[in-house]
């Protein structure tokens, strides 16, 4: 291996190669650029906007980096535009969506993730604070939420708050033979 070929290694990690996700699906007739990278998804994976929206839907707490041309930054998935749709967890988009509060914010077991909520408007509608807890996130208010805390974090607090288990007592030592 020549040198020309590892420079060109160590490049390829710092520029933008396409999206791996759009190539391998044909989603667009021009794989986009790989900007992004999750801190919390298994692998090194690198995608493009659309399909790293795609693929945090049902992951929304997940931390992402947008490579900058210089090293990654952290940039939330609010900020890449994601919504989280509450109300209709077989996938379905509402037909009715009605977005949840500006400053709407969820506690979860990496951090507080202030996110964009919309809550289902549909006929079969039911209460904010039930469409939350169906979608795993505790209400802070039973009223008008702006706050929630996962189930995960709660199951994480639950088990950090149980009292350490002592350990077994001794074994009286058998006299010797």
């Amino acid at each position: 291996m020549d040198t020309n070929d590892v420079s060109s290694d160590q490049n390829s990690d710092q520029s933008s190669p396409c999206c791996i996700s759009c190539k391998d699906s044909q989603s667009f007739a021009v794989p986009r650029e790989a900007l992004y990278c999750c801190e919390d998804c298994w692998g090194t994976v690198r995608d493009c906007l659309p399909c790293t929206l795609r693929r945090h839907l049902q992951k929304p707490f997940h931390r992402i980096q947008r490579w900058n041309g210089l090293f990654h930054e952290r940039v939330t998935l609010r900020a890449l535009g994601l919504r989280l749709q509450l109300g209709h967890n077989d996938g379905n988009p509402c037909v009715n969506p009605q977005p949840g509060p500006n400053d709407f914010m969820i506690l979860h077991s990496n951090g507080i993730h202030k996110v964009n909520v919309d809550f289902c408007g549909c006929e079969h509608r039911v209460a904010h604070r039930l469409q939350m807890l169906r979608a795993e996130v505790f209400p802070a208010t039973s009223r008008y939420p702006k706050t929630g805390v996962t189930f995960r974090l709660l199951e994480d607090f639950e088990r950090m708050s149980w009292p350490p288990t002592p350990p077994p007592p001794p074994t009286p030592s058998s006299p010797g033979i």
